[in-house]
């Protein structure tokens, strides 16, 4: 009986390992190009009810179909957005998990927390940058201050007596609720909520004096006369709230633009699908309805490409780097 030598046997495995890398090369396009296969996962890292769970849902309903598979939408909330981004980081690379990030989880996480769990750049790939939204400072009807001036003026007789609420520390209320302390020199307290609807809820009722939140959010309550609006975060006044002034107007050029929102997938997913949700997302963002259901709730839609994400995330983790450690902006 013949018996292979021990050089037959090495000869065998390079083949076999040969036509192996050759099969798995030949599988990964087709995998790709048949992509997705399943429903898809979008994790957002809030509760229900906020401008990112809002602005996920339109998105993935708007993907459906373009997509072939259902995008599912689930939330998971908590440690300002780390524990979703981890969920993500540490998920299968293939496409069916992605991450709904925004500028706290992706460019001010960092600089806020220095053990955080996860590399914003390193451990995912940008997607595109889906849309912006400016925010408001709103204050009780209860506060008698119809503009920033007269608010601070009142902060500055009593410091450390009045109080401001954000969506829980790190959220995008709370940084720019710190942010106008500091630039405005304010001795404001923060009481943190567990998301924007307890928090509204509260300033509504008078319990908390005033809040920084969405446009989206903010628009509808003023029209309860339960608060007021003083000034908004952006570069330019909003047409849902033309009569309310920018910060920048008001000598406040740090609180320039507001929370962004993007889509990310976890590192090592493959290029032709990350290609292919980049087409179909930018596709579905241009469309009437979305672009309508959007701008309704003070949504500002971009749709950007994965190099211009990749850029503008660079900027802004350097821009809030600087502004934490100029303004000592800290987690209570």
């Amino acid at each position: 009986m013949y018996k292979p030598r021990y050089s037959d046997h090495r000869s065998a495995l390079r083949v076999a390992g040969a036509c192996c890398l050759a099969l798995a090369a030949a599988s990964g396009p087709v995998h790709a190009n048949s992509y997705p296969e399943k429903p898809v996962q979008l994790i957002v890292p809030f509760p229900p009810g906020g401008v990112t769970d809002a602005l996920a849902r339109v998105m993935a309903k708007a993907l459906d179909r373009p997509l072939g598979q259902p995008m599912i939408v689930v939330n998971k909330p908590g440690a300002s957005g780390m524990i979703a981004s981890e969920s993500v980081k540490t998920s299968v690379a293939d496409g069916y998990t992605l991450l709904m990030g925004h500028i706290g989880t992706h460019a001010v996480n960092p600089a806020l927390f220095p053990n955080i769990s996860y590399k914003p750049v390193d451990d995912f790939v940008p997607i595109s940058l889906i849309a912006s939204t400016p925010v408001m400072l709103l204050v009780s009807s209860k506060i008698q201050a119809d503009n920033v001036a007269q608010l601070a003026a009142l902060v500055k007789e009593k410091p450390g007596v009045l109080n401001y609420a954000s969506f829980g520390a790190g959220s995008s209320s709370h940084l720019y609720a710190e942010l106008f302390k500091s630039v405005a020199n304010l001795d404001i307290v923060h009481i943190p909520y567990k998301g924007p609807a307890p928090a509204m809820q509260d300033l509504l009722g008078g319990q908390v004096d005033m809040m920084f939140d969405t446009v989206a959010s903010s628009v509808p309550q003023l029209k309860t006369g339960k608060v007021r609006a003083l000034a908004v975060a952006s570069a330019e006044r909003v047409p849902l709230a033309p009569d309310v002034p920018t910060f920048a107007e008001l000598g406040m050029k740090q609180l320039d633009g507001g929370p962004w929102f993007a889509l990310f997938a976890p590192k090592g997913t493959p290029p032709q699908i990350v290609a292919k949700l980049e087409r179909e997302v930018r596709t579905a963002l241009k469309t009437k309805p979305v672009v309508q259901a959007l701008e309704a709730q003070g949504i500002h839609v971009i749709g950007s490409s994965a190099s211009d994400l990749s850029k503008y995330q660079a900027e802004e983790i350097s821009r809030w780097a600087n502004l934490v450690k100029q303004f000592a902006i800290k987690i209570d």
